[in-house]
């Protein structure tokens, strides 16, 4: 008996230490969610009004229409999340979507807004097909987009730091909102 107590404080003590998991949120909106960092801070959706209407505009060439649009922001600000709802009119495939994102990086380079592409990949998230943009920029530093498509419906989570340093020191809490991403508006609700 004194050597299965002295088991059961052992256990107690090992489980009560070390492995600290970090506090999360869940972000929940327009039928998606996701965990966040304890701190993050959604930003006010009116806040984005203007800023949704202009993504219309550019989005409407191809057919389709941001629905919803936020940001969440780190407790230092110095790092963000964009997200976004974004309904198609029509069928659209991840490949689709690649190869206008790789044109529109193409042109971008042209211009020099954007100074390095280091990844573009095709993978799946929530049991959704997904593409996987990394890219760095001249002037915003480096950015990191996931797009899942779920039928005919985009969901957008851009991940944003000003340099290297902070993209390296946040971009966990991205990897940690993509494998808790859930998704309940489509004909199922699914958790990868």
């Amino acid at each position: 008996m004194k050597n299965l107590f002295s088991a059961l404080i052992v256990i107690t003590i090992i489980a009560g230490c070390g492995m600290a998991s970090a506090k999360t949120n869940e972000f929940s909106e327009a039928g998606f969610s996701f965990e966040i960092p304890e701190g993050w801070k959604v930003m006010p959706f009116d806040r984005y009004e203007a800023i949704k209407e202009n993504v219309n505009r550019e989005l409407n060439t191809y057919g389709r229409h941001a629905e919803f649009l936020t940001m969440i922001l780190s407790p230092d600000e110095k790092a963000a999340f964009s997200v976004s709802k974004v309904n198609c009119r029509n069928s659209v495939t991840i490949g689709d979507i690649r190869k206008e994102r790789e044109e529109a990086y193409e042109t971008a380079m042209r211009y020099g807004d954007v100074e390095t592409i280091n990844e573009i990949t095709e993978f799946s998230v929530a049991g959704y097909p997904a593409l996987l943009e990394d890219v760095t920029r001249r002037a915003q530093g480096r950015g990191c987009t996931v797009k899942v498509l779920v039928e005919r419906t985009i969901i957008e989570i851009s991940f944003m730091a000003p340099n290297e340093r902070q993209f390296s020191k946040r971009k966990p809490d991205f990897n940690k909102a993509l494998q808790t991403l859930r998704i309940a508006f489509a004909g199922k609700s699914v958790k990868e």
